[in-house]
């Protein structure tokens, strides 16, 4: 690897060849804070950067950002996370997939069917179709909603019915304490569940609440949704009023409870507070990337370096208004948006988080409950009734995935890890204290 000097040098000639006059001096307050804290020590190269300025921007920031990023990480060595042990079951194939050739569809197929895939958000119209549909779509494990406007009585009542669920269909869905019940489920051919809440309205104003819902096994929670609540801002709020003290309490119990804290739908402000206070690393469960379309919901690169350089979780929706061609987005297009996540933090910290709203029709009651404010007063946006496509497709072809994954060029490590291997290891870091 160069020296710092050589380094600032190579890559700055690199991106600023292409982009003569996009330079900011912003750019070594943010974009360079995150690449040395997730790329390595290059301490030195921000004290040689010159400080060049602009008038007149006309290429998007976050396209010289991605460049810069790319840049540097092509010239330096990622950082990496030690992997999950496997305490019940060998992960490595059977079939000689080689690292270096192009994967051919049955490959692609029979490689998908040999791992583990998890999917970090559903909020899909549950019961036995839906497991059924997961079961045939081979997916491991699925973190699904169970708590959004709802309070502490009517999440637990959400709650029981999942427990009555896992008896009445065992042979289908599992419920997940541990990471080793991850290796369980897919030994078994069954669908392992983590339950997660979609705001934290359901601890009301208690923080002893967050221990009851642990555990139940309710391993994640996002901080808000789309709205203020006791603990910050969601994306629709008039004003970020960024995390709260009451907020900050919240962050820490549920670090030390072993809690994943989403920061999916939660503001901009918010989220970055919150990626800079957080003992343990956040994670954006179903998101989009704002530098291939912009929009509230999508996640701005700033904020996907800044959790990258914490070590947090990346996931890509499913949701097709919010992708670069709208709704005639195709599974191609869901790759590339993975491809892009790839370019700015590395394919250890990136996965599936489909946002699969299967069974719901729109509109319906249940999707113009879920975007009003509290259930019920101001509609937040047009997607209760407006179309949507989703272009993973239905839950039972997710196979199709692996595919298009192969399709790409992929080789069978990196369709590995972002498949499932990569929130295994993240579970594992948050989970166990």
């Amino acid at each position: 690897m160069p020296d710092a000097y050589a380094l600032d040098r190579l890559v700055w000639s690199k991106v600023f060849r292409k982009y003569p006059t996009q330079a900011y001096v912003r750019i070594q307050k943010s974009i360079l804070k995150y690449i040395h804290l997730s790329l390595g020590d290059l301490s030195s190269v921000s004290q040689s950067l010159p400080l060049w300025r602009c008038q007149n921007a006309e290429t998007d920031m976050a396209v010289v950002q991605r460049d810069l990023i790319c840049a540097y990480r092509s010239h330096t060595p990622q950082r990496s996370f030690p992997a999950a042990k496997t305490p019940t079951m060998q992960t490595k194939s059977p079939h000689d997939f080689s690292s270096s050739n192009m994967l051919s569809e049955d490959e692609a197929r029979q490689l998908y069917r040999e791992s583990i895939h998890i999917d970090s958000l559903n909020i899909s119209n549950w019961g036995p179709e839906i497991f059924h549909a997961w079961r045939n779509g081979g997916i491991t494990v699925v973190s699904c909603t169970c708590g959004l406007w709802e309070d502490f009585k009517g999440t637990i009542a959400n709650i029981v019915q999942w427990k009555k669920w896992y008896e009445e269909y065992s042979d289908l869905i599992m419920e997940v304490t541990s990471i080793e019940d991850i290796y369980t489920a897919k030994k078994l051919n069954k669908t392992g569940v983590i339950l997660n809440f979609q705001n934290t309205s359901g601890i009301e104003d208690q923080l002893d609440y967050l221990r009851v819902f642990r555990d139940l096994n309710v391993r994640q929670m996002q901080l808000t949704y789309n709205t203020q609540n006791y603990s910050g801002a969601g994306y629709t709020e008039l004003r970020d009023s960024g995390l709260t003290g009451f907020g900050r309490e919240v962050v820490d119990q549920m670090a030390d409870l072993g809690i994943v804290c989403d920061l999916s739908h939660v503001g901009h402000q918010t989220t970055m507070d919150t990626i800079e206070y957080a003992r343990k690393p956040p994670c954006f469960s179903h998101v989009l990337p704002s530098g291939m379309k912009k929009s509230g919901r999508n996640k701005t690169d700033e904020e996907i370096l800044a959790l990258g350089a914490k070590g947090g979780m990346v996931a890509a929706s499913n949701f097709g208004p919010h992708m670069k061609k709208g709704n005639e987005s195709t599974i191609d297009d869901y790759v590339e948006v993975l491809e892009y996540f790839i370019g700015l933090v590395g394919e250890d910290l990136v996965g599936i988080g489909s946002d699969a709203s299967e069974g719901h029709a729109r509109p319906s009651p249940f999707l113009e409950w879920c975007n009003r404010d509290k259930g019920y007063a101001r509609k937040m946006t047009e997607w209760g009734a407006a179309p949507v496509v989703k272009p993973l497709g239905k839950l039972a072809d997710r196979e199709e995935l692996a595919v298009a994954m192969a399709r790409r060029g992929w080789s069978a490590e990196r369709m590995r890890k972002v498949l499932g291997l990569n929130w295994l290891n993240y579970y594992q870091r948050i989970w166990e204290n």
